[in-house]
């Protein structure tokens, strides 16, 4: 590649590698695509999505599951606790590699085992881009480097292969300081890089088309297998027959792995069934928004407020309820790095957030987990006007109702009293959180009321703010809080950057 990059002909001849020509000539490569699996709160090493690459063989291939893909990780021990984890990973302590896996692999972990829905982008490489992208990659195959999970982590290292085989575009260059995966999407498309788009559903999008497609005595007899998974063999609608076939799945996809698992050796007695009964020929359309058409990861908010002060905000990344819903989900919520100010007379930090997540999922007969929120923050107490250190959470259950996505949950807040996380106090009680969203206007409510332990007083905040998105990256917000007894509104205009 230096060769290239100095203008000198280089002419490649390594016929005498067999190892290099079996590489070749296994994974075939034709065409490569780039893989971006949906964000998932659960694993704090996905929280922010995944990108990793597919190399597509000759197309007359049965399946594209055989393909190869390429993985940029780090090198953790599956027993690793998660906020080791987080630690070591924002201060670099673990190495990475390149991996090659089957695509099926890539599949079942994160489309079945996560419920993550998969996007899959084709690049526009010519056969000479995707020959010198294989050849450096095989330049790289037992190089290590450090793991950073803000900066240098997969997708970084993943669009760095595409750049040295791209000199001519600039796609490593307009990145920011931190890299979460949509980023190298957004950088693909600046480029002109990215051609076809293909969705592959997670397990649990399949389940829930099938689960919305029954009628009301359908779901009654699939409530009724959920109970007694023998009657399966009693049920003669293959619609009915195919619903429980994704749920069995997702419920057991780690037993199935297993030939000679219980859940394997019934699954085969029920599929022998089901080969008796007529084919299902109903096809689903999922309504996903490709996460490219959302709007960028980074927030920079100007605004005033109801005592005559200018705001600035400024949020590094991802994406909070109040912002659009397109390319995100509507319960999804990843906010991090978020600074506001304040200046009237003087420039005041009104909060400080380090980490907010919302992982909301609406409560149903094919969904019974509890939702969940976290946010570790500094905020100013406007009765004190001082800087306070807040970690709150909270475990409830959402609902979908009448297109409103309502939590309720029981939170806990330790709170320190003046400065970041002092000698504080804790307090308990009931929280409630809204959201609501119509083409381009969007609804958010919050309220919540604590009880603190120590100095034996209550907390209530109530929270609306009205959202309007002026266009795909811009977007204006009334907002109006009120905390026991101050009132403050704001108007705000924010660009998506």
């Amino acid at each position: 590649m230096l060769f290239q990059k100095f203008g000198y002909k280089f002419k490649t001849n390594f016929s005498h590698c067999e190892k290099y020509r079996y590489f070749l000539k296994q994974t075939n490569v034709k065409k490569v695509w780039i893989v971006f699996a949906s964000y998932y709160v659960n694993n704090p090493a996905s929280a922010f999505g995944h990108t990793f690459l597919r190399f597509q063989a000759n197309e007359k291939k049965p399946s594209d599951l055989l393909d190869f893909t390429l993985d940029y990780s780090a090198d953790v021990s599956p027993n690793e606790n998660p906020i080791a984890y987080g630690v070591k990973g924002i201060v670099g302590s673990y190495s990475a590699t390149y991996k090659l896996f089957p695509y099926y692999w890539k599949v079942r972990e994160y489309r079945d085992g996560e419920s993550r829905d998969l996007w899959e982008y084709e690049l526009k490489l010519d056969p000479k881009q995707i020959k010198l992208l294989m050849a450096h990659l095989w330049e790289l195959k037992a190089a290590k480097s450090d793991y950073f999970y803000f900066t240098e982590n997969c997708s970084y290292h993943i669009l760095g292969l595409i750049q040295a085989v791209t000199p001519d575009k600039k796609i490593l260059k307009p990145l920011h300081k931190i890299v979460v995966p949509i980023d190298t999407l957004f950088a693909l498309k600046d480029a002109k890089l990215l051609g076809e788009t293909r969705f592959r559903p997670s397990i649990f999008s399949r389940l829930e088309k099938h689960w919305t497609s029954l009628d009301k005595n359908q779901k009654a007899q699939f409530e009724g297998l959920m109970e007694d998974s023998t009657k399966i063999f009693e049920v003669k609608d293959q619609q009915l027959f195919d619903a429980y076939i994704e749920y069995y799945d997702r419920k057991y996809y780690d037993k199935l792995l297993d030939d000679k698992s219980p859940e394997k050796i019934f699954k085969n007695k029920f599929l022998s069934k089901r080969t008796k009964l007529p084919v299902n020929k109903t096809k689903f359309n999922y309504d996903r928004i490709a996460p490219t058409k959302g709007h960028r990861s980074r927030r920079f908010t100007i605004g005033w407020d109801s005592d005559d002060k200018f705001m600035l905000q400024h949020k590094a990344a991802l994406h909070q309820l109040i912002d659009p819903s397109s390319g995100y989900g509507k319960s999804f919520h990843m906010d991090m790095g978020e600074i506001q100010l304040k200046i009237k007379d003087d420039p005041q930090i009104q909060q400080m957030s380090l980490l907010k997540i919302k992982a909301y999922k609406p409560l149903t007969p094919i969904n019974k987990s509890l939702s969940w929120d976290l946010d570790m923050l500094m905020r100013r107490d406007p009765l004190q006007d001082s800087l306070r250190g807040i970690i709150n959470f909270s475990a409830g259950g959402a609902f979908d109702i009448a297109n409103f996505l309502v939590y309720l949950g029981l939170t806990g807040e330790f709170e320190s009293r003046r400065g970041l996380f002092r000698r504080g106090d804790t307090g308990v009680g009931p929280k409630l959180n809204l959201k609501f969203e119509y083409d381009k206007f969007i609804f958010v409510g919050k309220y919540q009321n604590l009880s603190f332990y120590e100095r034996k007083d209550e907390i209530e905040r109530t929270q609306l703010e009205f959202g309007y998105q002026v266009g795909k990256n811009w977007l204006t917000r009334l907002r109006y809080e009120f905390f026991n007894s101050v009132e403050v509104s704001e108007f705000t205009l924010s660009y998506y950057f």
